[in-house]
């Protein structure tokens, strides 16, 4: 958008906006972590192959990163 508009200035969010989008990520991997456990439990049971858990488990581990990072933005 900045550059089909050729401003250089992008408005920055509050600090407060950035702590709201941290503590929101952070929930949303705790839930994603909670969803792979679920999956790696019925897994188990049917000795399959933890891919889908594995995904499970990056996509919490980024988004916890994401959600950190933003914290202290």
């Amino acid at each position: 958008m900045s550059m089909i508009l050729g401003t250089t200035t992008i408005t920055h969010f509050s600090h407060t906006a950035y702590v709201i989008i941290g503590i929101c990520l952070i929930i949303i991997s705790i839930l994603v972590f909670v969803r792979g456990r679920k999956i790696s439990n019925s897994l188990k049971k049917e000795d399959e192959t933890h891919f889908q858990a594995m995904q499970a488990y990056w996509i919490a581990a980024l988004v916890l990163i994401s959600g950190i990072v933003s914290l202290f933005r």
